[in-house]
Parts: structure tokens; sequence; C-alpha cells
């Protein structure tokens, strides 16, 4: 486990935190997981139980935990996945506590995780979203689905395959289709994440969502871009995000390595 600051926030970096958060640590993190949860995702609190949470918390072959007075405050998943195009910094779940939120610290969290793609020597990265706010934020570093880029569009579209083979359950393919056009996730979720959509992002952006994406079917936006790219754009900023020169923020990474 690797220890870092995010601003005045300290946050822990876990290797496949399933298997490596000692049994007594994720029985404290219970309920702050169990919190994060109803807070950001609501409609799917009923519907969940511990074994969902932890899959979706723990479950990554990298988790970084936000602590805010003790209490883990925001989850980020990252995973790493192979394609012939390249390998891709797969930035998976996210979830926020409503106190953090608008604080400043998503922007150092992306250089963090986009960081842990130059580490492992990413092609990509990508995330789906059903959030505005998130598409808009990932938007500044002009990904896939608004590139005019057929590298990005042949390498979205082998991570849609990949993405609806992961998320099968046992030989059923997950129901959703992906849109390689738009590159809309149809039905990428069992429920809508959002009572309704959350408030925020430009107008490319909210257009994008109204024309293309139906939330209540569960429906999500592909992005992906060259890593490079995400990385010219934050790496400078290093020092005013997270306090120290990139290249000494790799270093500490080093040890984070993804399966082969």
């Amino acid at each position: 486990m690797i220890e870092l600051r995010v601003g005045d926030l300290p946050a822990e970096v876990w290797p496949s935190p399933k298997d490596n958060i000692p049994e007594r640590r994720r029985a404290d993190l219970h309920d702050d997981l169990w919190e994060l949860v109803r807070d950001g995702f609501a409609p799917i609190a009923d519907v969940v139980d511990d074994a969902d949470v932890e899959k979706f918390l723990l479950g990554a072959e990298v988790g970084i935990y936000l602590f805010e007075q003790g209490r883990c405050r925001a989850v980020f998943m990252v995973d790493a996945i192979e394609l012939a195009a390249g390998r891709v910094l797969y930035l998976a779940l996210a979830a926020v506590h409503s106190s953090l939120r608008g604080s400043g610290f998503y922007l150092p969290m992306v250089l963090l995780r986009m960081a842990l793609g130059r580490a492992w020597h990413c092609t990509w990265w990508a995330t789906r979203t059903a959030n505005p706010i998130v598409a808009e934020t990932f938007g500044r570093f002009d990904p896939y689905p608004w590139r005019d880029d057929r590298a990005s569009q042949a390498a979205a579209a082998e991570l849609g395959a990949e993405l609806r083979a992961r998320f099968s359950v046992g030989d059923t393919p997950a129901p959703h289709e992906f849109d390689v056009r738009t590159g809309v996730l149809t039905a990428a979720y069992p429920i809508a994440l959002y009572d309704s959509l959350p408030a925020g992002g430009g107008p490319r952006v909210r257009d994008h969502f109204a024309r293309h994406l139906e939330l209540e079917r569960g429906d999500a936006l592909l992005l992906l871009g060259p890593l490079d790219d995400a990385i010219d754009q934050l790496a400078p900023r290093c020092d005013e995000l997270l306090g120290r020169p990139f290249p000494s923020l790799l270093d500490s990474l080093a040890s984070l390595h993804p399966e082969p």
C-alpha cells in the first residue's frame, strides 16, 4: 500500500484491494463504503448487498481511497485492459461523497490515475459514465466519441466488446450493446444510477446526452483517448495538484504493476 496526500486529504493506494486490504481494515471501511453507495447512487442502494459493494469498491487492480477526518469519502477503481490496439488504463467505478464534491480534489485524482497509466505503459485511457459532469471533466482531453480519429474509434470498438464480455453473467453476455458512432453503451448498468440527470456539463456534453442516452435504461457513455495527450496537459501541473513533480509521482507508483 502507498500513502499519498491529495491537498490536505490523506489517500491510500492499494494494489488488488480485495486481496490485500487486511480483514480488520476492510471491516473498518464497511460502513463508509456503504455510505458512499447510498450517498452517490441512491437508486441502487436497496438492490445491492455486501458482496456487491465489495465487488464495486474493492474489486479492481488498484483502489484509491481518500479520507477526510478518518472517514473514507471517495473511492476510485483502476484497471488495465489489454487490447490489440494497446493497453488501456480503465478508470472504473468512482464513488464520491457529497461532502467532497466541488472541493477541488477531483482533477488531482484524475492526474493520479493517469500517472498510474503512464507507470503501466498504457496507450489509452478510458472510462464510462452516466454523469455529464464526469464527461465534461474528461472532455478537456478531447476524447472519443468527439475526436475524429480512426485509431481511437477502433480502440473504442474493441473496448466496447471487451466490456460486454467482462460484465457478462456466467456464459450470458451483458445486455448492453455498443454504438461506435455515438460511444453509447446501452443498458450498461442494471438500473438507472440517478433519479435525474445531474446538473452540469457544457453544451457539447449535454446535447450528446440528450440525443443519444436513455438514463432510465441504464445507458452510459464510453470515453477514450490517447494517454499521452492527457499526461501532456496534466503533468506540468503535478506540483500544483499533488505537491510533487511528475517524475517523483511516477517513482512512488512504480511498485503497482497490473496483472500481465
